[in-house]
């Protein structure tokens, strides 16, 4: 029976899983903010908007 080799990464591997994982991590972190947060920000965005219509409205009728 022949023993398969042990797996010893080379250093150009471990440098290219160092460059993959925080790519991972940010594409998790922005798909999970926008689950979590993307409603509530749409809608603040929102609010804010017609506020700020409303104020720009009044300003200028105002004057």
């Amino acid at each position: 029976m022949i023993a398969s080799p042990a797996f010893h990464p080379t250093p150009s591997m471990s440098v290219g899983i160092l460059v993959f994982l925080p790519k991972v991590t940010v594409n998790i972190g922005v798909v999970s903010g926008k689950a979590i947060f993307g409603p509530p920000l749409d809608e603040y965005w929102k609010k804010k908007l017609e506020e700020e219509a409303a104020a720009k409205e009044t300003d200028t009728s105002s004057t």
